[in-house]
């Protein structure tokens, strides 16, 4: 799939910018895409870009070219491309599969988003792996609550690049000091909201992800994006 990495950036804006009930309206397709509060999310992520690209490494066709996987190869040549990325706790455990001399706090490290809006101070946009159960039987209940304990989650964090959903979980269970530092935000966010896109209808999800590549690559075309996503939006939330 295309797309969701720039998704990833207007959630944490429109949340940020908007605040949770412009944002919970937004998932639940009550919101137009072409309310104030989310185009104002699309225009700040223009700013972030620039519309000469000049604050991106490679320009716009190497952000649509690129796997997200691979996004952070650049921070580690010699001299650096770039010096930041906007991504998931996750992608540390690609950074360190590509270069397994990396280390984490010393070789790269991480900051939040900067506040937008000052109401809505350290708001967060999670997202998380999800378990399913097929065929419902003894065994296949139990492993489920098995998974949702402390002891199977710090079994799942110690490896690197993940986070517990168990506030049970020991801080000292992670491997590195970003991976403590990611979860000690996860325990005490007083502002977290599901990642939008996972949860808006299948139709919607995409189409976004299509308009954000168009984005990317002509900011003037905002207004006509826009307007389909809303054409989107009234019949997908129909099915």
């Amino acid at each position: 799939a295309s797309g969701w990495p720039a998704s990833d950036w207007l959630k944490e804006i429109v949340l940020s910018q908007a605040g949770p009930d412009v944002y919970d309206k937004w998932v639940a397709g009550t919101q137009k895409w072409s309310s104030p509060e989310i185009k104002q999310a699309w225009q700040t992520f223009g700013q972030i870009l620039r519309p000469n690209d000049s604050n991106i490494y490679g320009g716009s066709q190497y952000i649509l070219a690129t796997d997200f996987g691979s996004v952070g190869t650049p921070m580690f040549q010699s001299p650096p491309k770039c010096y930041m990325l906007n991504q998931a706790s996750f992608i540390t455990s690609f950074f360190t599969s590509a270069n397994p001399a990396l280390q984490a706090g010393t070789d790269f490290n991480f900051f939040p988003l900067p506040d937008i809006n000052s109401q809505f101070t350290g708001a967060h946009v999670v997202a998380a792996d999800a378990w399913s159960m097929f065929h419902d039987t003894s065994q296949a209940r139990q492993l489920i609550k098995y998974l949702t304990t402390a002891d199977a989650q710090a079994i799942w964090v110690k490896r690197g690049g993940k986070l517990a959903v168990n506030k049970s979980v020991n801080l000292n269970d992670y491997p590195d000091i970003l991976s403590k530092e990611s979860a000690q935000i996860i325990v005490t966010t007083q502002i977290a909201k599901y990642d939008a896109t996972d949860n808006m209808p299948a139709d919607m999800r995409n189409a976004a992800w299509k308009g954000l590549l168009d984005f990317i690559q002509n900011q003037s075309k905002l207004d006509s994006i826009l307007k389909t996503l809303d054409t989107v939006q009234a019949s997908a939330y129909k099915s």
